[in-house]
């Protein structure tokens, strides 16, 4: 099952912004019991994308993060 963050659009996405969402991403990840997505504004999608599939991949994962 997928849980989805939602990440309002930013003209600048702040780095506590990143660190949140990719932290959120971590936990959810870590857990188990869930596949961490994100609903995401196309204006912030390339930047989000990046990160998250980063966190993906330092948790094993060959896969894309569910957007939405």
């Amino acid at each position: 099952t997928v849980i989805y963050l939602d990440i309002e659009r930013m003209q600048v996405v702040p780095q506590r912004m990143r660190d949140y969402y990719r932290e959120w991403t971590e936990r959810v990840l870590a857990d188990g019991r869930f596949v961490p997505g994100v609903y995401v504004h196309t204006h912030n999608a390339t930047l989000v994308h990046r990160d998250l599939k980063a966190v993906y991949a330092a948790h094993g994962v060959d896969a894309d993060p569910p957007f939405w």
